[in-house]
């Protein structure tokens, strides 16, 4: 099939194309709910485009890393495929971390001085609370 061959570009393109779409909806998604505050949509842009741009980096540096990787499959025989998931997993979930770890740096950094966020885990125990103010 030597007619495909002039596809692989346009393969690329769309591939690339979906994979952000369906990244920045998703991130966009978890980036705005899962915090304990509120951020504005403009706010989590920077986390965001972190993410898309390690994760499409990182994932292709791992396909190539897998496609030149000749013995994984003899060394892990029928594990090789979990590993490989296990593996992309955890260097998705890093870098999802980042982009989540840059989007809470730059909200304190916006802060003013004197307004830190105290943030307690826990039930809190008033008596403790006031005794301790003391």
């Amino acid at each position: 099939m030597p007619d495909l061959k002039g596809l692989g570009p346009t393969y690329d393109v769309v591939r690339y194309g979906l994979a952000s779409i369906v990244l920045v909806v998703g991130l966009s998604a978890t980036h705005l709910w899962l915090p304990d505050t509120r951020p504005r949509s403009w706010d989590v842009v920077p986390g965001i485009a972190a993410t898309l741009v390690l994760w499409l980096a990182g994932a292709s540096l791992y396909g190539e890393f897998l496609a030149n990787m000749t013995h994984l499959k003899s060394t892990y025989a029928g594990l090789a495929g979990i590993l490989t998931a296990l593996i992309f997993l955890q260097i998705s979930a890093a870098i999802f971390i980042f982009g989540a770890e840059l989007n809470a740096a730059l909200r304190r950094q916006k802060q003013p001085i004197g307004k830190a966020q105290e943030v307690v885990s826990g039930p809190v125990d008033r008596e403790l609370l006031s005794a301790s103010q003391l």
